[in-house]
């Protein structure tokens, strides 16, 4: 019998754990590609760059230690004298410290679910 899918791979169902949160983001970026969810998430790990963990761990301690020179710029701030310059440094040292937060955070939490945490 030939139902026009001789030359495609079988398709199975697959169960995967994941939030409600994480579901929504997925369906509705499917939709956005307007992909079905399968060959969505089938292509977005074609485009996934894998990093195995040696490599990541020392960037993220690299990550670490930018994150408390920041921490040690911002508390020798007080010492300056003219206050709209110590708000100002401080708000730019915060905004560099929550842009390397949101870089290492995905590995976080990755460590953390290896943790059994």
């Amino acid at each position: 019998m030939n139902d026009g899918c001789e030359d495609k791979e079988e398709r199975i169902i697959w169960q995967v754990r994941t939030t409600k949160t994480d579901q929504r983001m997925i369906k509705s970026a499917a939709a956005e590609a307007k992909m079905a969810i399968g060959p969505f998430l089938a292509e977005a790990v074609r485009k996934t760059q894998i990093v195995r963990r040696s490599d990541w761990e020392a960037g993220l301690g690299k990550l670490i230690e930018a994150m408390a020179l920041l921490e040690g710029i911002s508390q020798r701030v007080a010492g300056m004298p003219d206050p709209l310059d110590r708000i100002e440094t401080v708000a730019a040292l915060l905004s560099v410290e929550r842009r390397l937060h949101r870089i290492a955070t995905p590995w976080l939490a990755d460590d953390a679910e290896g943790d059994g945490a």
